[in-house]
Formats: structure tokens, sequence, C-alpha cells
């Protein structure tokens, strides 16, 4: 008796499901130096998009009342700036309209 093969529509499988099912199947497939280079540079790619969206979603940007200078709050000076002194905007056009400067350390936008 023979038992059919059963197809799970593999041969219908295009695009981009397909092309991904093709990339996950060879990541399984590495072994050795390849893998330790694909986990290098997935962690190089994972951690770049990490910072940049700290950049970009940042909404918020620290003054000090002493100084004229806007920065991050993760720039390491904005880190200086002692709670009684910091002054804190919305926007870089805020800070530029109040008469600060944009911090050449972090380097916010100055639009």
């Amino acid at each position: 008796m023979q038992v059919a093969a059963r197809d799970h529509g593999s041969k219908n499988r295009s695009g981009i499901v397909g092309y991904e099912l093709r990339v996950v199947s060879y990541l399984f497939k590495l072994k050795g130096l390849k893998m330790r280079k694909f986990k290098v540079l997935l962690l190089v790619v994972a951690l770049s998009v990490f910072i940049v969206s700290q950049y970009a979603l940042s909404t918020e940007f620290w003054g000090s009342v002493k100084s004229n200078i806007y920065h991050y709050p993760h720039c390491e000076w904005a880190q200086k700036i002692n709670p009684q002194n910091l002054i804190k905007f919305s926007s870089p056009k805020e800070a530029k309209s109040k008469g600060y400067r944009a911090c050449k350390v972090c380097g916010p936008p100055e639009d």
C-alpha cells in the first residue's frame, strides 16, 4: 500500500515568505566560524538599532540655567547638571528661542 506524501505547500512558497524560510533554514545550518560571525553581526545590528532609536526617540532636551547649551538627556554633560539648575525643553526650536545652542559633544538637532 502506498501512502501519499503530504504537500505542505512548499512548491507555492514564493516571494517574501519563501525568502524568509530559506534564510531561516540557512541559519539553522550555520556552524563554527560562520555562526560566530553571524552572531557578532546580529549583535552589532541590534546595538546600532538601539543606539539610533535612543537618539531618534528623544523628545526632551536638557539645559542649565548657568549655561547656554542644550543636550540630549543621556549626554555626559547633561548628566552633570545640578537638578536645581536643570531646564527641560520639548524641542530644539524651543531651546534656541531661549538663547541656547546645541551641545557639540552629543550633537542634538539644531532645527
